[in-house]
């Protein structure tokens, strides 16, 4: 399965995540940095590289180094504009897939982040679902 994560600053909403799974699916999900540092620490990411630069221009990060910059933001960064309190608390969404999708909930979008972050940073790739690769 093919992942990409995409960091962007929303300036309501503070920095935001869309992954796309693949393809064929395409699946978008938006979760707060704050959720991604978490999935991070959980799959037992790499300490953190500053990448905040390449963020605010814009440039697409490989997903661990996507996670890595949520979590630098999260302990370095001043909380965005609009992001105070409870605002800041874990969201996620599904955008609207052709003929509308139903909201992802969060249980649902978080299992899916850990497996995505596990897959990342397995030593020789991630697993297929069968649990066997081709």
């Amino acid at each position: 399965m093919k992942a990409t994560l995409y960091l962007y600053l929303d300036a309501e909403k503070g920095w935001r995540a869309a992954v796309t799974l693949d393809a064929e699916v395409d699946l978008r999900w938006r979760l707060d940095a704050e959720w991604a540092a978490e999935a991070a620490r959980e799959a037992g990411a790499s300490p953190p590289v500053p990448a905040e630069a390449m963020l605010a221009c814009g440039v697409p990060l490989p997903l661990g180094a996507a996670y890595e910059a949520a979590a630098s933001w999260n302990r370095q960064g001043p909380v965005p504009a609009g992001a105070q309190g409870g605002a800041r608390r874990l969201r996620a969404s599904r955008a609207a897939a052709p003929g509308g999708a139903a909201p992802l909930r969060l249980p649902e979008a978080a299992e899916a982040l850990r497996r995505l972050a596990r897959a990342a940073l397995a030593p020789d790739g991630p697993e297929w679902p069968s649990g066997s690769r081709p």
